[in-house]
């Protein structure tokens, strides 16, 4: 799946290459669904046990789930880098973070303050990629068929900088995918050891279950996974 995956990835870009950017965009999004379903299988082969946990079977079967978890990818990809340029900037002024430290014993709003407005800010950024994988299924179709609603509407008529736009996003959930491929192949003990215990954490904590649950009640529900989500969150 994986191979597939990068293939379905390849053809797009040389889609897009002969200005077919309906199609490429097509292509890349089913890539990136093929990439969700090789990192459970991944992950498996690893000594997780996902395809074992009821109900994860729908992975396999239905595209807005697997939209649902690139959404959570490009989250990761957003607060990842956030975090790097984090470390890096502590690495670079020592002298503020001790005094950043000082400020935040004393100043009893001092994180609403600071931080209030890049957490808004962040938020919006997190809102507008929900709307997006809300509607990739609508976006892949679009890449391969032509419709009439009011107006006729084609895959020919997706622009390069649209194309771009959707490349750029998908490409980021796309890292976040072969970065956690990575963490899992490392050799360094230090990693292995968390890996270890999250997969310990898996089972003690049930987590497998909580899946299976959250699976079942979203099957019940009848809804689509980000109607249901919504849902969630406005309870």
């Amino acid at each position: 799946m994986y191979a597939t995956a990068e293939s379905e990835w390849e053809a797009g870009k040389q889609l897009a290459a002969s200005g077919k950017y309906g199609n490429a965009t097509a292509l890349l999004i089913i890539s990136i669904e093929e990439y969700v379903k090789s990192l459970l299988i991944f992950f498996d082969s690893k000594g997780f046990h996902f395809r074992n946990t009821k109900g994860v079977a729908v992975f396999f079967r239905n595209h807005q789930i697997r939209y649902v978890i690139a959404f959570v990818m490009s989250v990761m990809n957003l607060f990842g880098e956030e975090m790097k340029k984090a470390l890096l900037w502590v690495k670079a002024n020592p002298e503020k973070v001790t005094q950043l430290h000082k400020d935040m014993n004393e100043q009893e709003q001092f994180f609403e303050q600071r931080f209030g407005y890049y957490l808004k800010r962040k938020l919006v950024y997190i809102l507008r990629e929900f709307a997006w994988f809300k509607n990739a299924d609508l976006f892949r179709q679009e890449g391969f068929y032509c419709d009439y609603k009011d107006f006729l509407k084609t895959p020919l008529q997706l622009s390069k900088d649209e194309f771009n736009e959707v490349y750029v996003r998908l490409e980021k959930v796309r890292d976040v995918g072969k970065f956690l491929i990575q963490g899992i192949e490392s050799s360094d003990a230090s990693v292995q050891e968390q890996i270890r215990k999250l997969k310990s954490d898996f089972k003690t904590r049930q987590y497998y279950q909580k899946i299976s649950n959250a699976l079942e009640a979203l099957s019940k529900s009848k809804q689509n996974p980000f109607a249901y989500i919504e849902q969630q969150i406005g309870k």
